[in-house]
């Protein structure tokens, strides 16, 4: 059983007029619950977008994201999510939050344009703290994405080949 994975949980989240959807993510013995927004993504789309960043650092590029709630917004947009930093056949993965206070882009947030927003990896943060992150095997990302492939629940057309 691969070690890294995202997924959803059967439970809803709401509160008001907020609807999200319970998930995990999985990061070898660690894991953490989240609730991704259901305001501009449904599950379908992020779900696609994991299909999609796996495929990027595994085959194309020597980082990814992995969203996890995203508030899509030009000029108020928010995006909780896992960054991915490829050295050699291992990924190192930090937690971010992105939003205008820490990450300002002058024309507005792009949906179409997310990779655009990796920042380059950082070890400490802007106060001197030690950023936190967990070290996973490459090996663990491609299980998750040849499950992600081969997932009852998808259609052909919709899966992503490198």
């Amino acid at each position: 059983m691969s070690k890294f994975s995202i997924d959803f949980l059967p439970e809803v989240y709401q509160e008001s007029e907020y609807i999200g959807q319970f998930g995990i993510i999985a990061l070898g013995e660690f894991s953490e619950k989240f609730i991704s927004s259901l305001s501009d993504w449904n599950m379908e789309r992020y779900t696609k977008h994991w299909m999609k960043s796996s495929s990027r650092i595994l085959f194309h590029s020597d980082r990814t994201l992995f969203i996890t709630s995203i508030i899509d917004d030009p000029f108020d947009y928010q995006l909780e999510c896992w960054v991915a930093y490829k050295v050699g056949e291992i990924a190192y993965i930090q937690n971010e939050l992105i939003i205008p206070e820490t990450c300002y882009i002058p024309n507005g947030f792009n949906s179409e344009d997310l990779y655009s927003y990796i920042r380059d990896k950082e070890i400490c943060s802007d106060d001197g703290n030690k950023i936190s992150e967990w070290v996973v095997p490459l090996q663990w990302i491609e299980d998750y994405y040849l499950r992600l492939l081969i997932s009852p629940n998808r259609e052909n057309s919709d899966r992503i080949i490198p």
